[in-house]
């Protein structure tokens, strides 16, 4: 549990102040590495693979607040609206990456919808008890595509890769624009084994500024090499970024969690079960 966030939510604060940290904290969760996505055919077994929801007193807090009334802005791979966990809370904004991937695709979505899933899925079914249901439920999400999927191959495109940093400054500031009181970061494209771009750049340290002057909260992957040479993750290691690593079930660090010094909190991230793009 991101124990900072959690204080701020237990003390005498307003409503909006918790609506929005206990979003936070959720996007805490979607920005840690997901290491299974769930299936149509999984859907009942999905609820009860997530141990998070119980170990972290999740349930719990959304005796308080389910997310309602807060715009968490995922920025990522793009997030599939029709998938049946999050139909209704997704709201499709601007694709920067000039990467010609389209909705429906092998190349778009995939990432996306995992992480938003689980900040703000409300399952599906009778009584929405099938499906992943996310740490806030109620919470609005805001796709924008500023990165490729990891096994896209135009990441290895120099006219692609690197214009991904600037896709992620503009993606921030568009977050920001159109109130989004949380934005969720994704990995640094460069860190993609065969990427042909690079890790920070002015344009996101910029970025970053200036939401953090409209004081939105930033939460971002600490970075998932932590098994191998480790190497510093951008936009996560920007000052005022969250940073996240990842745990499992039994609150051991992950072993591709990051151990730069920039970590700002662990959250449930290994051995977790999210929702796919609809007809995966």
């Amino acid at each position: 549990m991101p124990h900072g966030l959690s204080q701020r939510v237990q003390a005498g604060v307003s409503p909006r102040f918790r609506r929005v940290a206990r979003a936070g904290m959720a996007a805490t969760l979607g920005l840690a590495f997901i290491a299974m996505a769930s299936s149509p055919a999984l859907a009942d077994q999905a609820r009860r693979n997530e141990w998070w929801l119980r170990t972290l007193h999740v349930t719990n807090a959304w005796e308080t607040t389910r997310g309602s009334g807060v715009t968490i802005a995922v920025l990522d791979t793009g997030v599939d609206r029709a998938q049946a966990d999050l139909t209704g809370s997704v709201i499709t904004g601007p694709d920067y990456t000039n990467s010609g991937r389209t909705a429906g695709g092998p190349f778009w979505g995939v990432h996306g919808t995992e992480v938003a899933s689980l900040i703000a899925g409300h399952g599906h079914g009778p009584s929405q008890a099938n499906g992943i249901i996310g740490i806030a439920p109620a919470a609005k999400v805001l796709s924008v595509r500023v990165t490729l999927e990891s096994y896209d191959p135009q990441l290895s495109n120099q006219a692609v890769a690197a214009g991904l940093p600037h896709a992620i400054a503009r993606g921030i500031r568009w977050a920001v624009r159109h109130d989004a009181s949380v934005i969720d970061l994704p990995l640094d494209p460069a860190a993609t084994p065969g990427a042909a771009g690079s890790g920070a750049s002015t344009a996101e340290r910029a970025a970053v500024g200036y939401a953090l002057s409209k004081h939105v909260v930033l939460v971002g992957p600490a970075g998932d090499g932590g098994a191998g040479t480790d190497p510093v993750n951008y936009p996560a290691a920007y000052r005022g970024v969250i940073a996240v690593g990842a745990f499992d079930q039994h609150f051991v660090k992950a072993p591709f969690s990051s151990h730069q010094g920039y970590v700002t909190v662990t959250a449930a991230g290994a051995g977790v079960t999210a929702a796919g793009p609809s007809g995966t």
